[in-house]
C-alpha cells in the first residue's frame, strides 16, 4: 500500500501521444512532459493544455481542440488498473 506525501513528492516524465486512428500518420505526435512536484495536486487538465499548446504551435493547420479529447492511460502503465 503506497500513500502520498507531498513532501517527498517528486517530478514525474509522462509521454503524451496524439495517433488518432482518423488522422494521417504526419500528424500523429508524442510528447515527453515533466511534471513538476506541485503539478501532482492538479488537474490532468494541465497536462492537457500543455499538449495542446505544443501540437497547435507545430501543426497550426490542424488545430486540435481540449473539448474533442479524451486523455488516457495506455497498458502496461503502473497507473492503469488491473
Amino acid at each position: 500500500l503506497a500513500f502520498y506525501h507531498p513532501e517527498r513528492a517528486r517530478a514525474m516524465k509522462v509521454f503524451v501521444i496524439y495517433d488518432a486512428p482518423d488522422a494521417p500518420p504526419s500528424l500523429h505526435h508524442k510528447l515527453a512532459i515533466t511534471l513538476p512536484a506541485k503539478w501532482l495536486d492538479q488537474s490532468v487538465e494541465k497536462v492537457l493544455v500543455a499538449f495542446l499548446g505544443a501540437y497547435n504551435k507545430k501543426f497550426p493547420d490542424s488545430v486540435l481542440v481540449a473539448s474533442e479529447l479524451v486523455l488516457s492511460v495506455k497498458e502496461p502503465s503502473p497507473f492503469a488498473r488491473r
